[in-house]
Parts: structure tokens; sequence; C-alpha cells
């Protein structure tokens, strides 16, 4: 990524991390958001911050959970002194300080070590002819599949082409394809959006005038001043290629994005989703829908191939449910789906599973009672008499939960009770649900939170961030929303957001 920092971006995190909001400033605060982002989400084990200074977010928010190391070093034009240097490494036991300039070779930085290393309002302090060495030896001392991230302070209109094309030349890979690169003075990135520069200018964080006067152009005479240049911050992060080692123990590098990953490998009896491997369904991927139709579960749902670009997610949702219970719940195995509609799954399902619904009917609403499905007329959470405790294999969900926060902890908390009185000892929860991705945030009903805070899940709860950065996430086409949305939302596609699927998948523990 190599973006102007937004205050989307400064909000999410100062919401978690009070101290990023009690800073004077906002370009330090922005940046220092970016990297505790960063590493909230790909969890280093080893990092290391480059011109930390005398003060640091991350070696005060981090502390004790990961190796910490700090590179800096005094130079002649620098306002920390010495005596603050050595005061900031007294009340910092918890790092490791090696004096010294990124760049320099310096040998107390070990070859391939560290997960992370990054720096905040640095980079633009570099000489343009020093950046190579910088990051020669970025890519030097990061493990492979390792993370670089700068936040590189700049007036609007600087050229920012030396900083991105350091990036280039190092071969590091950016974590965001360039379409989201937002500079938008610079044409040669080349943005799809012809409108970029009137949709960035309510929601980029811009430095405090007098603070720019004071500190950007503190070496020009006062009086020879001119009017505060407008200062903005562009959040770049990359990542070191991968390397995985094939039989014969040579390396070969891991192109990301391509072919479907190892775990979703076929064996004989076409098995690829199952409770082992829930975690790479997490959430909707382009790769899922060559998995279905390699099987021809497409078109044993839906009669003929699925068009991914051109469908609603409830079509993915539908697929990722069939699929798993066509690889794994045994024939007679008893289902009960949750939320209103006609089942399509159901429906194909019923006269070999043993099918129930529960949802509660309005007085104006036509029945949808399907033929051997069985329909409870009810909420789930009220606990129905007629649904029998320890009988149901499989619950499931589709787009069924919605947003509004109204019904409050009480009825999330009924609803998972329930849920787990139903199932048998080892019976499985699966729960798509749709999240909203609108650039950087991403919203998802309230119950996805309560669920996961209060119940074992069996896959990995993937953060939002890595989510939005996997080039196979995949999305509700702007096209089709227009064709069907559109029209009862009166809202833009990016104004609503880019609806994918998140997938809850738990396991009710035996008794």
């Amino acid at each position: 990524m190599f973006e102007i920092g937004t205050t989307a971006q400064l909000w999410e995190i100062a919401r978690k991390h009070p101290l990023l909001s009690h800073h004077p400033f906002t370009l330090k605060p922005l940046g220092y958001a970016h990297m505790i982002n960063l590493i909230e989400n790909f969890k280093p084990s080893t990092m290391l911050e480059v011109g930390h200074g005398t003060g640091s977010f991350i070696f005060r928010t981090f502390k004790d959970k990961c190796e910490m190391w700090g590179l800096d070093d005094e130079l002649e034009d620098s306002r920390v002194s010495a005596e603050g240097m050595i005061f900031f490494k007294e009340i910092n036991p918890h790092v490791k300080f090696v004096k010294g300039l990124l760049g320099n070779n310096t040998a107390e930085l070990p070859d391939n070590y560290f997960d992370f290393v990054c720096s905040v309002s640095v980079i633009e302090h570099i000489p343009h002819e020093n950046l190579k060495s910088v990051f020669e030896e970025t890519y030097r001392i990061l493990k492979p599949g390792g993370i670089v991230s700068h936040s590189y302070d700049v007036y609007v209109n600087q050229n920012t082409k030396p900083v991105f094309d350091a990036f280039e030349n190092a071969k590091f890979e950016w974590l965001k394809p360039k379409k989201t690169m937002n500079v938008y003075w610079e044409q040669w990135l080349e943005m799809e959006d012809e409108d970029i520069k009137e949709k960035m200018l309510t929601k980029i964080v811009f430095e405090n005038p007098l603070f720019v006067a004071e500190n950007y152009m503190w070496q020009t005479e006062r009086k020879l001043r001119g009017t505060p240049p407008n200062y903005v911050t562009i959040l770049a992060a990359a990542k070191k290629p991968e390397e995985k080692f094939i039989a014969s123990g040579q390396k070969a590098n891991i192109v990301p994005g391509s072919s479907v990953p190892e775990s979703f490998e076929i064996g004989n009896d076409n098995i690829f989703i199952s409770d082992k491997n829930f975690t790479d369904f997490t959430y909707s991927k382009n790769t899922h829908f060559e998995l279905f139709k390699k099987n021809g579960f497409d078109k044993e749902l839906f009669g003929s191939e699925v068009d991914p670009d051109y469908n609603d997610l409830k079509v993915y949702q539908d697929l990722l449910i069939y699929s798993y219970v066509k690889q794994n719940l045994k024939k007679g195995s008893r289902i009960l789906e949750l939320g209103k509609g006609t089942s399509r799954v159901l429906e194909l399902f019923k006269n070999e599973y043993e099918c129930w619904k529960i949802h509660k009917q309005e007085e104006d609403e036509q029945s949808n009672t399907q033929e051997h499905i069985k329909l409870i007329n009810d909420e789930m959470g009220n606990f129905n008499k007629d649904l029998p405790n320890n009988y149901f294999d499989l619950i499931f969900s589709i787009s069924t939960f919605i947003y509004k926060p109204e019904s409050g902890n009480k009825y999330y908390e009924n609803m998972l009770k329930d849920i787990n009185r139903l199932l048998v000892p080892g019976g499985i929860s699966i729960q798509c649900l749709v999240a909203l991705w609108m650039e950087p945030i991403v919203s998802v009903p309230y119950i996805m939170d309560y669920f996961i805070e209060n119940q074992k899940m069996m896959n990995e709860i993937i953060p939002f961030f890595k989510i939005t950065i996997d080039p196979d996430l995949y999305v509700m086409s702007e096209k089709f929303y227009n064709a069907t949305w559109k029209k009862n939302l009166v809202k833009t596609y990016s104004s609503f957001g880019k609806p994918f699927s998140y997938n809850l998948f738990w396991k009710k523990e035996n008794i």
C-alpha cells in the first residue's frame, strides 16, 4: 500500500488505543495508528522501529508481546538531545537499542531476522540518494514474508516517486494493489478513479498548520517563512517475498493470489471442505468458486454454472453450506436453518436429510412452507419446545442476522444458548454473515462480535485488514449491486460498502 492516511484510519485505531488521541498533532499518531494496525493483524514475533527518537507508541503498546528493537543515532540537524535519548532507553529496558542508521549495513542487525520493520515520520528526512541502501538493508534484515512499513510525511503536490520507486526497486511486494494508491496528484500512478481528488479532500488527515510552521519550516528564518503548506502522511506497507521449500529442498517463490492454496488440495474422495480446514473458508474467496465448479455443485444447486461476477452474495453462501453438507454429513442427518425465505439448500436435501427451518412469520406474510421441511413459526432464542434438545447435526444461517444493535446482549446470549441447546454433542454451527467493506473500515452485524467473544470457534478469526488486502477476496460486484440492491437501498456501491461473506464455524463440545 502507498496511500494518503485518512481520518477513518486514525479514528478506528485511536478508539482502541486512546493514547493516540492525546498527542497534540496529527501525522505522528496517524503513522503509529497504521503501525499498530499492522502489528495487531500480522502479530510479528520480532520487530524493529527505525528513528524512534525519544518517544514511541509501539514500545509502550506492545511491551512484552514481541521482541522489540530500536535503531537510531544522533545527527547534526536532529532536535533529539543525547540526554533525552539516554533517558528514553532507560525507561524502555524491554527494547534492544542499536546505535546507527538504516542503510549503513549495521552489523548488529542480523540477516533474515525481523518480522516487521517500520518508521514513523522518518523516511522524509532521508536524502533520496540514500534510499537505495536503506531499502536494501531492510530487505536483508527482514524474514521472507516480513513486513516493511513507513509513514511518510509530505506536503501536497510533493514528488513522492523516489520513495515509491525505492520499494519497487528493492523487489518488495505491495500489501495492497496499485489501484488503491490514492496520492491523487501523482499522475504516474494512473489511478482509475477520475474523481479521486474530490473524494479524498474530505477524508485526509492534514497536519496542524502552526505545527508545520514551527517544525517543518524551522530552518527558515521566521520573517522569511511563507504560508505553511498542507502536510499529509502517506502510509506505505509492503512485504519481502515469501519462499517455500519443495520436495527437492530447492526454494521457489510463492506468487500472491495465484492458484488454489495447498490446503485446498482435493484427494481421491474429492473432499475440499472439512472441519479441519474451515479456516480457509472464514471469508468468501474467488478460488472457492473454482472448487464449487470443479465438483459441479453450482450446477446441482442452481441448474447451471454460476457467474461470480454477477450474483447475489447468498449464492456464494448457499454453495458453501451445500458443499459442507455434501462432503461431511451422513444421509439422514438432521439440519436446521435459521431465517426467513425459501431455502434452496434444504429443498435439494429434503429427501436425503431431516430438514427443519425456524422463522417467525408476520401476520401479513405469506407462508413459505416447503414440502418435507418442518417449519417452526418462532424466533431462535425463544427456546421453543418443538425444537428438541441435543437433536441437530448442523444448524446454519444465510445472511440472516441484521445490523441493528437494538436487540442487545441478552438477545445475542439467548440466540447462542439456543443454538447450542439444539446441537447434538459434536454438532456443527455455520453462520454466514454479511460484512460491508467501506475502505478502510469493515462493518459486521453486532451479533458476530458477541459470538466471537463468547463462543470458541473452530476456524481462525481473521482480522479485517488481512482480508481486505487479500487479492483472492470475493465481494459482490458493483454491477450486480447496481442492478438489484441499489433500487431498494438508495445508496451507491461505494457508500453502502462492498459485501462479502464472513463465516463463523463452531462445534458443540461433547458433554
